[in-house]
Order: structure tokens, then sequence, then C-alpha cells
């Protein structure tokens, strides 16, 4: 028999929904954490009354906190406590503030789930600045998530940390990273908050990149015709990727000097290629997920728009 693989998870809302074809790579699963206005979960999963009960009596190899962001800390103490390795939605923490409390920990098993890395188009982005390391190529993000509703915790400060920047510019600033090398916010081009919950609902911003490419994020909530979208370009070659929330399908073209290509991207994949990685660090293998510092630097990234915001008035 092969190595069986086991899986806890704490939190059971839309991530864990949307997740379903790495979390599928584990054996056997076990959840905790279920919030009341949401039970979506296979009905193999074993259920535990908490996260204490979870990691004494599951005999999980690994831990996925999915649970709103103001519930991580806890999450995360629990975790570290148990040296279990650990993946935690971004973002990570409500502050980057927060990482002195975990000081004294051993955080070198913590990841965090910036899917967007393992996204075919971030992929081809990161391959192609890799063999033309020189300047003059730009990089467009676009990402109108689907409005949460009026009472949805991603809309209070006080559980999300803030509004669009930190539910969907998290994964923005981490991809744009990950494709580009160290970036740095040059500009904030327009900002709106939402009078009604005072978290942003709209950004618009600039970045310089280590490689030269000039980078531009703009994100927002959308109550009808939800979208993602990512340009890249650079002399003679292209890449353009589109996904409409309301379309299973999602399209990616492709175009250098030897012509153009059109490609069918699988929705699910770049879950797949998380878990696969998560799965490895279970099992002790090297693995090249984001990690404890990666989160910490995605917070760093955000709080500094919010202080240009600041100071820009």
């Amino acid at each position: 028999m092969g190595q069986k693989s086991h899986l806890g998870i704490i939190g059971a809302g839309v991530a864990v929904k949307k997740a379903q074809s790495g979390i599928g790579l584990f054996d056997t699963v076990s959840i905790t954490h279920l919030p009341d206005w949401h039970l979506e979960y296979p009905g193999s999963y074993n259920v535990f009354d908490d996260i204490s009960d979870l990691i004494a009596d599951s005999g999980c190899d690994g831990l996925y906190i999915a649970t709103p962001v103001a519930a991580h800390q806890h999450h995360i103490h629990a975790a570290l406590t148990s040296k279990l390795p650990t993946l935690v939605e971004k973002p990570m923490l409500l502050s980057s503030s927060q990482e002195e409390l975990f000081r004294d920990y051993d955080k070198s098993k913590v990841r965090v789930a910036f899917k967007k890395r393992y996204s075919l188009p971030a992929r081809l982005i990161k391959s192609t600045i890799s063999a033309k390391p020189r300047g003059g190529a730009s990089l467009a993000m676009r990402w109108f998530a689907p409005y949460p509703g009026d009472k949805h915790w991603k809309l209070d400060k006080a559980m999300a940390g803030g509004g669009i920047l930190m539910d969907v510019g998290t994964h923005m600033l981490d991809m744009a990273r990950f494709c580009c090398g160290s970036i740095n916010v040059s500009a904030v081009r327009e900002i709106r908050f939402d009078a009604k919950c005072e978290t942003e609902s709209y950004f618009s911003i600039t970045c310089t990149s280590q490689s030269g490419v000039s980078i531009l994020l703009e994100g927002g909530w959308e109550s009808e015709n939800s979208f993602q979208e990512i340009r890249f370009w650079d002399g003679d070659s292209a890449i353009d990727w589109r996904k409409d929330d309301q379309s299973t399908v999602q399209r990616l073209s492709v175009r250098s000097s030897a012509g153009r290509s059109m490609q069918e991207v699988r929705p699910d994949e770049e879950y797949r290629l998380m878990f696969q990685q998560f799965l490895g660090l279970c099992w002790g293998q090297q693995d090249d997920l984001p990690t404890w510092m990666d989160g910490i630097e995605n917070l760093r990234a955000i709080e500094e728009i919010f202080e240009l915001v600041r100071v820009q008035g």
C-alpha cells in the first residue's frame, strides 16, 4: 500500500468549495470551524467540533486555514503549536504588525495560498521575463470580483482588514512579485471607499519592478459582470488571458515572433498545482509555495498603498 495522506481544514466557506480539485489530492479530509451560514462540504469529510479536537484526534498530516482573516491569528497559533505543515488563505493576517505575536515560533512550515502563482498565465509571463531580462515590458492586471453582499465579512474592516485590496489586491501584488521580481508601489492612481462600510471598493495602482517591467493593477467589486484579465507585452511577445465569471471557459492567447496560439485553461489547475506542492510539504519534500515572509511582505505592500493614499490626501 502507498502512503496515505490526511488534510485538516479549518473553515468551510467559498475558498474550500473552490479548492476541491486540490483538496481531493488527499486521501482523507477532516474539517472544523463550520460557519452557521455555510455548510457546503462533501459528506465524506470527518467533522470535528473545534481546531484543538481536529489537531489532537484526526491524525492529519497538514492544516489548511480558510476562515475569515480576523480568525487567522488564533488558528495560526494553534497550527504553530502543533508543528504541522500549514497552508493559510490570503491575506495571512490583518496586518504585518501581527507578525510580532509569533516571533518565538518556528514558522518554517507555514505557507500562504497565493494560488495565482500557479495559473498558466503567471507561469508563462515569468518564463518570458526570465528569458528576456530587459526593460520596456508592461504587465496589466484587472480583477473585478463579484460583490459579496452588504453584510459579508469581506466588507467588514474588523474581520477582513480592508476591502477589495485585501481580497483580490493581495493576489495581484503577489503575482506581480512572482512574475517580475521585487516590486515597489510607485503611485496610487485612484482609490474609492464604500461609504456604507468604510472599506475600499476600487483601486488603480502602478508599480515598478526589479526586472524593469511596468505594472498596472486595477480591481474593484462588480455586481453583475465580474471578470479577471491579464495582459503582458514586450516587443514581439504578448500574453492575453481573460476569465469571465459567468463562463467556465478561460482562453489564453500567446504571441511571439513564431506566430500566435490560443489555449484553453483549466479553471481548477491553479488549485491542483498549489495543493500538490502542499501535499509534498506534508510528506517532508521540498516545495515552492509562498512562505511566511512572502505573506508578511504582501501585507506590507498593502499597507504601503494605504500610506500613499494618506499622504496624497
